[in-house]
């Protein structure tokens, strides 16, 4: 039995992965749903481009050299995927809190939403429909996977979460959150079991692990 599955590709994990392995404990990594960019199209100015995952950084810089506004990012991790320096990065794990800490921070100002296909699009919901621009700029499929045996298992997205169910049952796992909107993936999923991650930064993250595997 390994100690940690992550649901995030080896590459993604590094710093987890090290310190983790500097106590002897075994992580196992594996994202569960592929990521596909798409072409996207502008019709609206903006002001700020918020972005709330790493995906949705990577896949808007691919068809876009510099947008010329300013950058906000939900945590530090979507941040590092961003080109150029953020004007606002979340802080903590709260979700809802970051987008709404956006919110008042942008007022009245304009903001681009590259997203998910099928994202809920929550951090967009606290405006007015004629501040904001969705744009979907990548697809996500579900890869339905069985999970290895492990003592706990580490979610990084509602949408690992959700494939995971596909071919699991998740209800009696010992589950770690990356935020409160995982967490509510997998309470959904009937989850009992659920901590979450006290930060985003992977060191902080280890901690965590570590004090749940002692």
């Amino acid at each position: 039995m390994i100690d940690v599955f992550v649901s995030r590709n080896e590459e993604d994990a590094t710093e987890l992965i090290a310190e983790l392995s500097l106590s002897n404990y075994t992580t196992f990594c594996q994202s569960l749903i592929s990521i596909e960019h798409l072409p996207f199209q502008i019709q609206k100015d903006f002001d700020w481009v918020f972005f709330s995952s790493s995906n949705g950084a990577r896949s808007f810089f691919e068809h876009t050299t510099n947008a010329h506004a300013k950058y906000a990012a939900i945590g530090p991790a979507t941040a590092k995927a961003v080109p150029f320096e953020c004007d606002f990065v979340g802080e903590g794990t709260n979700t809802e809190e970051i987008a709404r800490m956006f919110f008042h921070l942008a007022g009245s100002e304009r903001v681009l939403f590259p997203s998910a296909q099928d994202s809920l699009n929550s951090a967009a919901s606290f405006f007015k429909k004629d501040q904001i621009e969705i744009i979907s700029t990548y697809k996500k499929t579900r890869l339905a996977t069985a999970l290895p045996e492990a003592r706990i298992y580490l979610f990084s997205s509602p949408s690992n979460v959700f494939a995971a169910q596909e071919k699991n049952d998740l209800s009696k796992l010992n589950c770690v959150a990356y935020g409160t909107a995982t967490a509510k993936a997998l309470q959904d999923a009937g989850v009992r079991n659920i901590h979450l991650v006290s930060s985003w930064d992977q060191k902080e993250i280890a901690k965590d692990l570590k004090s749940l595997l002692s």
